[in-house]
């Protein structure tokens, strides 16, 4: 499953719990090559864990067979074109598994097989663990796709870009107007909406300043003691959570969702401010955590896992 959802940042965990295994580490944790260190993991992950859009594997057994095929296949091409290949592990290349020797990284890059992707963005393979999510934040307008028509799902964000998607996602105009409907709100304790704040990175024609002045004057973002809001600093899982609680909150959003709490095992690094956020969306079903039972709340979230959250307050709320 790891291997089926393989991004940038986890592949190295992947390499340090089943490289054994996969034969490319030792039992010691060296990899069988040292040169392999220089491969983009990345794009061999891609070349074997897709098989029209379903991962072929059922066991890890399967995968080493696969790697060692398409490795094979790789040197194979390569030599009909006249580089050489081939070779025991020796000479600068790189060996996967006990006898396939790469000599030239770059040639993954160029044979990555095609991979089914979603119709909406040619970056998202219909695999993605968040293409429903994404294909639905774009059909409403939550976001767009760069101008080449990629997602970048996997790619980090930045504090003004999720600024742009909460206000594009929540209804915070009239928490920003001070609506007297604001009484109830536990994020803003004033009818009347706080003057605009000139972030020192926040200049007026910014494409982002909009979106920035609305969730502040909603009460749903705020800024650095410096007096920057930290604009392109990208935003982590903590500061996250804070901002989509006050932005439901903020949007009169009500979800009615009890699960059992969830004690992370990193729980004693989530900064007190974000503690009751990040706690109440785990309850409400908005956030589980990794499979180790962390939260790792200063990771940064990457683009697919802000719009996961956002589509699942929606949901939960009843405002799909």
């Amino acid at each position: 499953g790891k291997l089926n959802t393989a991004t940038r940042e986890n592949t190295e965990e992947i390499w340090d719990k089943y490289g054994v295994l996969l034969g490319i580490k030792e039992a010691d944790g060296d990899y069988v090559n040292s040169d392999f260190e220089d491969v983009n993991t990345y794009d061999l992950i891609k070349l074997v864990v897709r098989s029209e859009g379903r991962s072929p594997f059922t066991s890890l057994k399967d995968v080493k067979t696969a790697y060692d095929k398409a490795i094979k296949s790789l040197l194979e091409d390569d030599n009909k074109k006249g580089s050489s290949g081939g070779g025991g592990g020796g000479g600068g290349g790189m060996s996967i598994g006990s006898s396939v020797a790469v000599t030239d990284s770059e040639i993954l890059k160029d044979s990555v097989a095609e991979v089914p992707t979603s119709r909406m963005f040619k970056d998202l393979p219909l695999t993605h663990w968040a293409l429903r999510e994404i294909e639905y934040a774009a059909t409403v307008g939550i976001v767009n796709g760069d101008n080449l028509g990629n997602a970048n799902p996997d790619a980090q964000i930045t504090r003004a870009e999720f600024a742009q998607l909460i206000t594009s996602s929540f209804d915070l105009l009239r928490a920003a107007t001070g609506s007297p409907k604001l009484d109830f709100l536990e994020h803003n304790d004033t009818k009347e909406a706080p003057e605009g704040k000139e972030f020192s990175d926040v200049p007026y024609e910014s494409w982002f300043y909009n979106a920035v002045d609305t969730a502040y004057k909603a009460g749903v973002v705020s800024g650095y003691d410096d007096g920057r809001f930290g604009a392109t600093d990208y935003i982590t899982r903590q500061d996250a959570a804070a901002m989509l609680l006050r932005a439901k909150d903020a949007s009169s959003l009500v979800i009615t969702t009890q699960k059992d709490e969830i004690k992370f095992t990193d729980s004693d690094e989530i900064s007190a401010y974000a503690s009751d956020p990040v706690s109440k969306l785990q309850k409400y079903g908005v956030i589980n955590g990794y499979t180790d039972g962390s939260f790792r709340p200063k990771a940064f979230i990457t683009r697919a896992e802000a719009i996961k959250l956002i589509y699942e307050i929606r949901r939960l709320s009843g405002n799909l």
